[in-house]
């Protein structure tokens, strides 16, 4: 004989009485739980992380699921008999990384780690601004800062007012509160340096060079004809290297004749010494 158990709005499961064990049919008895029928799609989206590490113990492999390892590192066991152990990855405390402690102490640790929210200070100066306390980098160049202001005048063909903008000088005193502003004869007079500074290095570059140079010149005119030339030196250094240097951008007056260039670019290569070579 077989019975039945009736619940409302629910299903009848049916039990076979000789086996005792419920059958597969489920029948309906009144509304139909849409959940039960419905695929689970709570892992629809989710993003599919990369496989947690293992943990090597006799017997059987301990898989390390829990987010928590992304903070802590296993240390290796050096006995066989010791306490497995793993360390933090921002402070460097140890804790028991066996399964009988749990994790819960690794929980606690990484709320309250004070170098999982914070930086070290020790490149940064305190100051006090309106009563309010502020950091800022000490590692601050007067001399660097004009350094790399020339050359971005120069790359980008800025005027030499362009640091003297009120715009830009608001912008740069709020970078740096201490920085010292110049004004354009400065940057005028600093990009001379610089060129005077290349010219040398270049010289020696030249002199050093252990193979000869080949010079190549360029001329043309301006929109208001106004005429140029260039000489650049194409060489190969102690490093089999092929370099191309411009050494020489001067204006041209005319005459542009072949006896005009030739002259020109004998004294510009003999102002390098290259004849010597």
């Amino acid at each position: 004989m077989d019975t039945s158990m009736t619940y409302p709005n629910s299903v009848t499961i049916e039990e076979d009485s000789d086996t005792g064990s419920s059958s597969d049919s489920i029948k309906k008895t009144g509304h139909t739980n849409q959940q039960s029928q419905c695929p689970d799609t709570s892992a629809i989206g989710k993003k599919k992380l990369p496989p947690k590490a293992t943990i090597n113990v006799p017997g059987k492999k301990r898989r390390l699921s829990s987010e928590v390892w992304d903070y802590f590192n296993i240390i290796p066991k050096k006995d066989p008999n010791e306490e497995l152990k793993c360390k933090c990855k921002k402070c460097g405390s140890e804790y028991s990384a066996e399964s009988k402690s749990g994790i819960g102490n690794l929980h606690r640790h990484i709320k309250r780690c004070l170098k999982m929210t914070t930086n070290d200070i020790g490149q940064y100066l305190i100051t006090s601004d309106k009563g309010a306390l502020a950091t800022r980098n000490a590692q601050f160049s007067q001399d660097k800062f004009r350094e790399l202001l020339v050359h971005a005048i120069i790359r980008h063909e800025l005027p030499f007012s362009f640091v003297e903008y009120e715009g830009i000088k608001k912008v740069l005193t709020y970078l740096e509160p201490q920085i010292k502003h110049i004004t354009g004869n400065t940057a005028k007079s600093d990009i001379n340096k610089l060129h005077a500074r290349e010219v040398n290095r270049l010289g020696s570059e030249l002199h050093g060079c252990p193979n000869r140079i080949c010079l190549t010149s360029d001329a043309w005119t301006s929109i208001v004809t106004d005429g140029y030339l260039s000489l650049t030196a194409h060489f190969i250094d102690s490093n089999w290297l092929l370099q191309k240097k411009n050494s020489e951008f001067f204006l041209m007056p005319p005459p542009h004749n072949g006896a005009a260039l030739a002259e020109n670019i004998y004294s510009l290569a003999s102002s390098w010494g290259f004849p010597s070579h």
